[in-house]
């Protein structure tokens, strides 16, 4: 079935422009994980000004996050949306602070670990910056959901997030796999930093198909 703009299903002319704010949000995310990738490229010498980046996007997030809070609890908001609005903003609050988490974790390692770039760690940067990648592919079809014309469109974008989904799964298994088998004969510093990292990027994944779901509730419930 078709419907029309579904934005326009939206009663109140607060909860429409929300809806553009959401993607206002999930482009600061996106610019964060643009200069995750370049944090985690070989030979990469800008760590601590990448690391101030993201900061400084992460609290514009939460600069946005306080302000989208504050409107959809002033009640211009229909009563029914309320709580999922809500969940949304929080949602996509979240996303942005896992960002900020992993920046953070990498200029430490990087600052403290003594290590060098042993080969493994170099192989693992090269499966996060492909989660990373497959994380953006995520992150722009959270973007068209905010933006889709009919259902259809947005369950379609919906099943590619979470087909992108099981693949950082799997990228995820495979080197954690990789990290025990070779546990022993790294140092332990360098096993956790490793496994955090591989996790907290499948975790960005996690709040994608997150949000993909709360959009598609929120956007069904609207239609009926």
């Amino acid at each position: 079935m078709v419907f029309e703009t579904l934005l326009k299903r939206l009663s109140v002319v607060g909860e429409k422009t929300t809806f553009e704010e959401f993607v206002r949000h999930t482009q600061l995310t996106q610019s964060s994980l643009e200069a995750l990738r370049e944090m985690l490229s070989p030979n990469c010498d800008n760590i601590a000004k990448l690391n101030e980046r993201i900061s400084e996007l992460e609290k514009r997030g939460d600069e946005l996050t306080i302000e989208l809070k504050t409107k959809i609890t002033s009640g211009a908001f229909a009563p029914a949306l309320l709580e999922n609005f809500v969940s949304l903003v929080e949602l996509l609050d979240d996303l942005l602070d896992n960002t900020h988490f992993i920046s953070r974790e990498i200029k430490r390692y990087k600052e403290y670990a003594k290590n060098g770039n042993s080969a493994l760690e170099s192989e693992a940067y090269e499966v996060f910056s492909k989660m990373l990648e497959e994380n953006t592919q995520a992150l722009k079809l959270v973007q068209k959901m905010l933006l889709s014309q009919t259902l259809n469109e947005m369950a379609s974008y919906r099943s590619q997030i979470e087909w992108l989904e099981e693949r950082v799964d799997e990228q995820k298994d495979a080197l954690l796999d990789k990290l025990y088998k070779e546990a022993n004969g790294m140092p332990y510093i360098l096993f956790n930093h490793l496994f955090t990292l591989v996790h907290k990027l499948d975790d960005l994944l996690d709040n994608c198909e997150d949000i993909a779901d709360m959009i598609f509730t929120t956007m069904v419930s609207v239609s009926k």
